[in-house]
């Protein structure tokens, strides 16, 4: 790590709910703090949802654009470093940890700085810089160092979720924001833990239920489809059929055939 960074320039501004700002681009690293309200961010072509105390990074040179859901207010720092040590992202900070704390106070204290009283020493402006590029490599380094762990974590909560909600319809959006991450690169993360899409991985439980239900109760055909999260037997009957090659009752009829014959041959042995 170089030893010093160099302040580029700090920018606050207030959003109203639907300002956009257009697509652009620095010679510098910018690091925006969002407070209050939400938004959408796409930077170097990745689109990203933020909400409150949500931090982005983003590399000189790349293209980023905003769009705001709601009021808030924008603190933008530039600043120049030497060494490649940081990489585009969109972050949340928790304001009861101290390193996250300490990121949202020196926002603020530039913000002051710049606006608020007039500073004579430039060196005052880059100490800031200085110290919450400092707080930055502290935060990515964990996370880099953490960051297959981290991505296991996403997978198995996702898995986890689908299992719990399988009955019902599922909406992927709202799941990658639950998850922070854009729905793409929510459905990379899963794949790349998994093997198959979430979807893929939503389907193959669907129809283990559905297969367990079959053979196992009574239960009628169109409650199955309800309970494996079809509104409509059709559309359940069909599924069922593509992933079998059988119809359900037809698998329903063959599962409770080798039941049968295997408590037969159970009874012949003893």
């Amino acid at each position: 790590m170089s030893e010093l960074s160099q302040y580029a320039g700090f920018i606050y501004y207030k959003h109203k709910k639907n300002d956009y700002a257009v697509a652009h681009t620095h010679g510098y690293y910018e690091l925006v703090l969002y407070c209050g309200g939400g938004g959408e961010t796409t930077i170097g072509g990745e689109t990203f949802q933020y909400k409150e105390n949500t931090i982005a990074l983003i590399e000189p040179g790349v293209r980023h654009d905003d769009f705001a859901f709601a009021e808030m207010e924008v603190y933008c720092l530039g600043f120049l470093h030497a060494d490649n040590e940081f990489s585009n992202t969109v972050f949340p900070l928790d304001i009861k940890q101290p390193l996250h704390k300490d990121i949202i106070a020196r926002m603020l204290a530039l913000k002051t700085m710049t606006y608020d009283k007039e500073v004579s020493d430039p060196s005052e402006l880059d100490a800031e810089a200085n110290f919450i590029v400092l707080c930055l490599l502290r935060l990515f380094k964990k996370k880099t160092e953490n960051n297959d762990e981290y991505r296991k974590k996403i997978a198995d909560y996702l898995k986890s979720y689908l299992k719990k909600n399988y009955m019902y319809k599922i909406n992927f959006d709202i799941l990658s924001e639950q998850v922070g991450y854009s729905l793409n690169r929510m459905r990379v993360i899963f794949k790349e833990a998994t093997g198959q899409s979430a979807y893929q991985y939503l389907s193959g439980y669907r129809l283990a239920k559905a297969k367990a239900l079959l053979s196992e109760t009574d239960m009628k055909i169109k409650y199955i489809a309800e309970r494996c999260g079809f509104k409509n037997m059709r559309r359940f009957i069909n599924f069922f059929t593509e992933k079998m090659t059988i119809c359900p009752s037809r698998y329903r009829k063959m599962t409770t055939v080798q039941q049968e014959n295997n408590i037969a041959n159970f009874e012949k042995k003893r």
